[in-house]
């Protein structure tokens, strides 16, 4: 199959590209796990020949995505040895206060782990807070997911796109990052994060009705998968 196409190397980006949109439709579809969909695309890329094992070696081994996955796996265990609700029960009787206080908090512990699980450490303790109080859960939930976007890139470790950069700078022979070196610009661009989400969260996703008086079956389920 390999010397099937080894006479026209300029395929392989066409079907990179067809690849990557596989992947997006996979992945957008909802049916399948992202794991699942990742897997059958490599499987045929590495069957058809155009990626080669030494490729899924040479990731595998790679110390950015290693240390993401290092990350991963400490929130893993924070998530069983730390109570969020705790901090979260506390942190604002007003729709508002409360905004502000888990967006600060989240953007503040996403500088230090990897903003995905962060994402999925918090929402169960800030969606029964929301219950609780009779707040429409989206107010809270959409804002959280940015708060943890923005703080990621504060630190180098704080998200895996400042590792994997700085992974293909040591490779390539370029001095990499300090871990503080993205402070400045990242605190900027969450302070100008957390003040439009303030501003704009209670306008934009503003519910008319209030989900208690509705029903819990008016409340969308929201759910995440940590592996």
């Amino acid at each position: 199959m390999t010397d099937l196409f080894s006479h026209i190397p300029e395929m392989s980006h066409y079907v990179y590209v067809v690849a990557f949109f596989c992947i997006i439709l996979g992945l957008l579809w909802g049916r399948f796990k992202a794991m699942h969909v990742f897997g059958v695309v490599i499987l045929a890329l590495v069957t058809t020949g155009f990626m080669g094992v030494k490729h899924l070696y040479a990731s595998a081994v790679n110390p950015s995505i290693l240390t993401v996955m290092a990350l991963i796996s400490l929130t893993g265990i924070l998530k069983k040895q730390f109570y969020p609700g705790r901090f979260l029960g506390k942190a604002g009787n007003t729709p508002r206060t409360f905004l502000l206080s888990t967006t600060v908090f989240t953007a503040g512990l996403s500088a230090f782990i990897n903003n995905t699980p962060v994402v999925a450490l918090l929402i169960p303790a800030i969606k029964a807070k929301a219950e609780k109080q009779g707040w429409n859960p989206a107010l809270f939930l959409m804002p959280l997911s940015f708060a943890a976007v923005a703080g990621g890139t504060m630190t180098l470790i704080g998200t895996s796109t400042n590792l994997v950069l700085n992974g293909m700078m040591l490779e390539n022979g370029i001095a990499g990052f300090e871990f503080w070196d993205f402070l400045l610009p990242g605190f900027a661009v969450t302070t100008a994060v957390l003040l439009t989400t303030l501003l704009l969260a209670p306008v934009v996703l503003k519910n008319s009705s209030n989900p208690t008086n509705t029903g819990r079956s008016s409340i969308r389920n929201y759910t995440t998968e940590l592996s």
